[in-house]
Order: structure tokens, then C-alpha cells, then sequence
């Protein structure tokens, strides 16, 4: 069989989407070539990322000595900080897939969708505002999702996790407490926080909500 090319692929035109309803982009939360050990080829430590293009660890909150590290032989300590490094994301591609599928709907006159399949926070400010919905799947069906695309299924779903504004606010946010970073707001004015979710109405005020979306706690209630 053969293995098919880059040359080989046919995007889609104006022409070839004049007649649809919307367009829709499904992509995977940016990968992170080593998301386990933080470490490039050359063995040396490189930021985790949560966004699509290249991010550079050179700001102000970026740790240049780690709190964390082996002890070496020689009776230091392992250096672990990924100080002004650039993160290794293996499918930026699809962030260049989502705006030029929002830019060709857009010249149709069509919505465009994105259904993202996450299991962890992630920065969608490289493209919100470029999208007109986002559907956000944990591990859920493709066909769960495009029911709700097409209006078939009301959603329902809660953020169980905040969405950070930018990877600058996630190096700000302290290591050891829960929920305590800045997060994105999008064009709609919607805050993407903790137990965040919208239906056909607008924003879900449940009783879920209220059970969940209390204040941290930052010390033993005992």
C-alpha cells in the first residue's frame, strides 16, 4: 500500500464549502515531546507547554534554580530550571489547521467549531477569538460531541479545571495551590474558570455550581 504525501493532500475551497452548515476542527491538546521527563534529546530540561507555538521560558517567574534535584556526585544538587529555553510541542500543525479552517469559513460566511479532546489545561487564546464555538471533550466520543455540534444533545459539561489566560500566568501561579490562576476571558466576556460551562441558554447556574465552585481551601479545616 502506498504511503500517501504531503502533495498528496487536497485542501478545501471556498467552492468546496459554499454549501455546508459550518465547518468543524477537531484537535488534540498540544503534545509535549516529553511531557514526562521535561527533557530535550540533549538530555537538558525544557519548559511544558500548553500552548500550540513555541514558547520561550524567559520571563520573570520563570525559576533560573529549581526548587527540586537529584543529588550529583560531586554533593550538588541537580539544577532542574528550563530558564530560557523553548518548549518542544510536536503538533503545533494544528493550531495552523484551526485558523485556516476559521479564515476560510469566515470567507464563506459559515461558523466554525472546534472541538477540542483535552485532558489537562491547556491556552486557547492563539485561536479563540478567531472561532465562533468550542467544544471542549475529556476523553469523550467523537459522536457525543458532534451531537451536540449539530444540535442534536444540549451541553452540559462543567470545566473541572481552570483554562490559564497565558503561559506567562502559568509560570505566576504557585506550585502547591489549587486554583489560583488568571484565567482567559473570551470574546464573549465568558471566564474559562473552575466549573465554567455554557448551554443553549447561556452560562450553567446548577447545583453543581453552587456544590462545587466554593473557595479554595488553603489550610486544614481541623
Amino acid at each position: 500500500m502506498a504511503t500517501p504525501a504531503l502533495e498528496d493532500l487536497t485542501r478545501c475551497t471556498v467552492d468546496d464549502i459554499k454549501d455546508c452548515d459550518l465547518v468543524l476542527v477537531c484537535a488534540a491538546a498540544p503534545f509535549n515531546a516529553s511531557a514526562r521527563g521535561g527533557k530535550s534529546e540533549e538530555g537538558t530540561f525544557v519548559p511544558l507547554s500548553v500552548q500550540y507555538r513555541p514558547y520561550t521560558a524567559d520571563n520573570e517567574h520563570v525559576r533560573q534554580v529549581s526548587l527540586a534535584g537529584d543529588l550529583l556526585e560531586d554533593g550538588t544538587r541537580e539544577n532542574r530550571s528550563y530558564y530560557g529555553r523553548t518548549s518542544q510541542v510536536t503538533n503545533e500543525y494544528q493550531l495552523d489547521q484551526i485558523l485556516e479552517a476559521a479564515a476560510l469559513a469566515k470567507e464563506v460566511g459559515i461558523p466554525c467549531v472546534v472541538v477540542l479532546d483535552i485532558m489537562q489545561p491547556m491556552c486557547v487564546h492563539e485561536f479563540e477569538d478567531q472561532v465562533d464555538a468550542i467544544v471542549v471533550s475529556m476523553s469523550g466520543s467523537t459522536e457525543a460531541a458532534c451531537r451536540i455540534v449539530a444540535g442534536l444533545d444540549e451541553p452540559s459539561g462543567l470545566l473541572p479545571m481552570q483554562m490559564p489566560k497565558d503561559m506567562l500566568d502559568v509560570e505566576a501561579s504557585p506550585e502547591d495551590t489549587s486554583r489560583d490562576m488568571t484565567c482567559y476571558t473570551d470574546a464573549d466576556g465568558n471566564t474559562y474558570d473552575f466549573a465554567f460551562g455554557l448551554n443553549w441558554s447561556g452560562v450553567i447556574d446548577d447545583d453543581r455550581v453552587t456544590a462545587y465552585k466554593v473557595p479554595v481551601l488553603t489550610k486544614p479545616e481541623w
